[in-house]
């Protein structure tokens, strides 16, 4: 008995000498959150970032949106008909991504404007890098995406200094 109470003992005192170690060398979590956040402050985005960061963003949304139709497509319990649907919608994901670069491509090479342009359902979205909005530029913009797309779309456009 004697053995099992000496046993209990150190085992506690073990946990409570590590409890107190695991404190006083651990740094304050809420410190460092402070210490981050002032850091983050500090960070200014150029244009650019701006633009990669919204093309990561659409693309890491198109990856889970064809993650989640590639993971009905292998159960079982799915009809076939919703599996063609499937399939088209992927198919249609799939298709974005070069139309918007092409997209892109243009309004480069006619305005010298860089921008990300996301399609989805019926609205085109373009956000692009300029100083000036201009009615005569945008509506221009407008016009060159409603010549070089088939479908109806709403098309916005945001500026960003």
């Amino acid at each position: 008995m004697v053995n099992k109470k000496t046993l209990l003992l150190i085992t506690l005192s073990s946990f409570i000498l590590i409890l107190g170690i695991y404190y006083v060398f651990i740094p304050d979590v809420k410190k460092e959150n402070k210490k981050l956040s002032e850091v983050m402050e500090n960070i200014e985005v150029t244009d650019n970032e701006l633009l990669v960061a919204k093309r990561v963003e659409l693309d890491s949304k198109r990856d889970e949106q064809l993650k989640e139709l590639n993971k009905d497509l292998v159960k079982e319990d799915i009809s076939v008909s919703d599996k063609n649907k499937d399939l088209e919608e992927i198919k249609k994901i799939t298709n974005l991504t070069p139309k918007e670069e092409d997209l892109e491509k243009i309004i480069k090479d006619t305005y010298n404007i860089d921008c990300v342009i996301e399609i989805s359902n019926n609205l085109i979205k373009l956000t692009c890098i300029y100083d000036k909005q201009d009615k005569e530029l945008v509506n221009n913009m407008m016009n060159t995406i409603k010549d070089n797309i088939t479908d109806k779309s709403q098309i916005t456009i945001e500026f960003h200094k």
